[in-house]
C-alpha cells in the first residue's frame, strides 16, 4: 500500500503502553504465583518471601515479599498472589502504612536475598532505544508509591518514586525515566546497561487494591514516520521512478506528569540509496535544520532542543525516486533516528504497519522498458547466390528485451507477410506458448510471451517463403511485428539494421533475370569470341537477310 511519505516521530508515556519493539519485559506475570499472606497477630511484624520460576520473567525467576506492619490490629490481613496474568495486592483498611510489599528480579536463587548480580548485567536500554521503565496497571484503589530499584552490583544502586494516582479502574501506563532515578548505594549509582537486580517496593494506603499486569522498559519519547506521494509525474496514483515522495516526523514527549522534560533531542535520517533529498524541503515546528537545506545535501540532521511534557515537534521532508529506476526495484524505505541525554538510538516507526519500531516502506512501481527489433537472414538460399530472391527462404527472429521493471502478459504478433508464405511449424520461441503460426493453414504468428521480468529478454524466430517466381516489379520485402502487454502501451518492432527507430524491417531482393526469347522468334545471341565468333555473326546476318527477300 502507497503511503503518504512523511515521517512522524511520537513520543509517549503516561497513559497508554506503546508498542516498543524488542522492549526488555521485566515481567508479564502470565506465570501464575499461589498466594502469600500476613495476618495479625500471628503474623505481625514478620515477613514472608516466596519465588517461582517460568516465561515472562526476567532472568527467569520472580520473588514476592510481604512485611506486616507491628502495631497493626488482630486480624489484620495482607496478601499478594500472581493469577490471571496479574499480579495482585490486597490490604485490610487497618493494616497500616508501614506494611510493605515488594517484587524482586534477582535471577534463579531459589532465595528471598536480593542479589545485586543475579541477572547478570542486562542492558535496560537495549543499546540505546530506552529510557524508561513502564509499569501497566489494571486497577488501584487508593494512592500508593512505588518505589523502583535498580542495582548494577554491590553498593551501586538507584531509586525513583512513582506516585500511583487512586481510583484506577481501567489500565494505564506508568512511566519512570531512568533520569528520574537518584543515587542509592554507598559506591554510586547504578548503570541502566548493566543491571544485576530490579524492585518494585510498594508502599501504600492502609486499604489497599493493587493490580499490575506488566512491567518492561520503554522509551520517553516515541518516533513514527508517515510517507505520502507528493509529486505524481504520470499520475497514476503509486510511486514511480521520478516521482517525488514527502516525510513527515513527529516527535512527541506525553509522560504525563509535569516533569518529563527531555534535553538535546537530535534528529537525523539517511534516505534509501535509490532516491535523493530534495535541498531546502525541510520543515519544522521547533528546532534548527543542520543539514539538508543546502544545495549538495544528501542527508537530514536537525536539533529539535529540548521537549518538555506534551510538546510535539512536526518535521518533514522530501525525496526523489531515482530514474531511472534500476531493474528489480519494488520498494524505497526510510527511517530516521532520534537521540537526546537518555536515548541514543531511537528509530522511527511506522504507524500504519503492525510491526512495532520498523521502517517507513514505500511500494514503488518501475514501469518496463521494453525494446525489441526484428532481423532477418538467408534460411535457404536456392540458388546459391546468397542474395534473397525467388524461391529463398528468410529466417525472421524478433528479440524483445526488458531493462525496466516487470513487463505483464506480453504477446508478440507477426501479421501475414506480403508477397511472401509462412512456414508452418517453423515458429520458435524461448520462453511462453506459440498460439498461432505452426498450424496448417496459419498465415500469421502469435506468441503469448507471459510476463517478463527486469532484465530478462526473449526471442521468437519463424520462416518466411519467398515466391518463384517473384511478382513483376517486387524489389523488397517489408514486415514488422507488434508486442502487447497488460502494464504498457503496444509498440512495433525495429530494423535492427537501420538508423531510424521504429521502422519496419525491409528486406532487398535480388532483381530476376530476363526470361530467354521464345524459339523461332527473333535472332538469337550469338556469343563473340575471337575470329570464330565474328565468322559466325557474319554467317547469321547473311542467313536473316536471305530469309527477309524471300520471306
Amino acid at each position: 500500500m502507497l503511503r503518504t511519505l512523511r515521517y512522524l516521530t511520537t513520543g509517549l508515556a503516561l497513559g497508554c503502553l506503546n508498542n516498543i519493539a524488542h522492549a526488555v519485559v521485566i515481567d508479564t506475570f502470565d506465570t501464575g504465583q499461589p498466594a502469600i499472606s500476613r495476618t495479625a497477630p500471628t503474623d505481625t511484624g514478620t515477613r514472608v518471601d516466596a519465588w517461582v520460576s517460568g516465561a515472562g520473567i526476567l532472568g527467569g525467576e520472580r520473588e514476592l515479599t510481604l512485611t506486616l506492619n507491628p502495631t497493626v490490629g488482630d486480624g489484620t490481613r495482607l496478601n499478594a498472589e500472581v493469577s490471571g496474568g496479574t499480579y495482585n495486592l490486597n490490604k485490610d483498611s487497618t493494616a497500616g502504612s508501614f506494611s510493605y510489599a515488594y517484587i524482586v528480579w534477582d535471577g534463579v536463587d531459589g532465595s528471598g536475598t536480593v542479589d545485586p548480580n543475579g541477572l547478570s548485567s542486562v542492558d535496560l536500554t537495549e543499546a540505546g532505544s530506552h529510557d524508561a521503565i513502564s509499569i501497566s496497571v489494571r486497577n488501584n484503589s487508593n494512592p500508593a508509591t512505588v518505589y523502583v530499584v535498580a542495582d548494577s552490583g554491590f553498593g551501586y544502586s538507584s531509586r525513583a518514586a512513582l506516585n500511583l494516582p487512586g481510583g484506577v479502574a481501567s489500565p494505564r501506563t506508568f512511566t519512570v525515566p531512568f533520569s528520574v532515578f537518584s543515587t542509592l548505594g554507598f559506591n554510586g549509582p547504578a548503570s541502566f546497561d548493566d543491571i544485576g537486580a530490579l524492585q518494585l517496593q510498594i508502599s501504600s494506603m492502609p486499604a489497599q487494591n493493587l493490580v499490575i499486569d506488566r512491567v518492561q522498559t520503554t522509551s520517553t519519547l516515541s518516533a513514527t514516520k508517515r510517507d505520502s506521494l507528493l509529486l505524481d509525474v504520470n499520475n497514476d496514483g503509486v510511486a514511480n521512478p521520478g516521482d517525488v515522495l514527502r516525510y513527515t516526523v513527529q516527535v512527541v514527549n506525553a509522560m504525563g506528569d509535569g516533569s518529563g522534560q527531555v534535553d538535546n533531542v537530535m534528529f537525523s535520517d539517511t534516505l534509501d540509496s535509490h532516491t535523493s533529498l530534495v535541498a531546502g524541503s525541510i520543515s519544522t515546528t521547533q528546532g534548527v535544520v543542520l543539514s539538508g537545506n543546502n544545495p549538495g545535501d544528501t542527508a537530514v540532521s536537525m536539533d529539535l532542543g529540548t521537549l518538555i511534557d506534551g510538546t510535539t515537534v512536526t518535521l518533514s521532508f522530501d525525496a526523489t525516486i531515482d530514474n531511472p529506476g534500476p531493474a528489480g526495484l519494488t520498494q524505497v524505505a526510510n527511517q530516521g533516528t532520534v537521540s537526546a541525554d537518555s536515548l541514543t538510538t531511537l528509530l522511527t516507526n511506522d504507524p500504519d504497519t503492525g510491526p512495532p519500531n520498523d521502517a517507513t516502506v514505500t511500494a514503488v512501481v518501475v514501469p518496463p522498458v521494453l525494446s525489441a527489433t526484428l532481423g532477418s537472414t538467408l534460411a535457404v538460399d536456392s540458388n546459391g547466390d546468397s542474395q534473397a530472391g525467388a524461391g529463398d527462404t528468410l529466417l525472421l527472429q524478433m528479440s524483445v528485451t526488458n531493462t525496466g521493471g516487470p513487463a505483464t502478459a506480453l504477446v508478440f504478433k507477426l501479421p501475414d507477410p506480403a508477397n511472401a508464405q509462412l512456414r508452418n511449424d517453423s515458429v520458435n520461441t524461448s520462453r511462453g506458448v506459440v498460439t498461432s503460426g505452426n498450424g496448417a493453414g496459419d498465415s500469421s504468428v502469435e506468441v503469448a510471451l507471459g510476463d517478463l521480468p527486469g532484465g530478462a529478454s526473449a526471442t521468437v524466430s519463424v520462416e518466411v517463403m519467398l515466391p518463384a517466381p517473384l511478382p513483376v516489379g517486387l524489389s523488397q520485402l517489408s514486415v514488422q511485428g507488434q508486442l502487447s502487454g497488460g502494464n504498457f502501451v503496444a509498440f512495433n518492432t525495429d530494423d535492427p539494421g537501420t538508423v531510424a527507430v521504429g521502422d519496419a524491417t525491409v528486406v532487398a531482393l535480388a532483381a530476376a533475370p530476363p526470361p530467354p526469347p521464345a524459339p523461332g522468334t527473333g535472332a538469337h545471341a550469338i556469343p563473340v569470341t575471337g575470329p570464330a565468333g565474328l565468322a559466325l555473326m557474319i554467317i547469321a546476318l547473311l542467313v536473316a537477310g536471305a530469309r527477309s527477300r524471300h520471306g
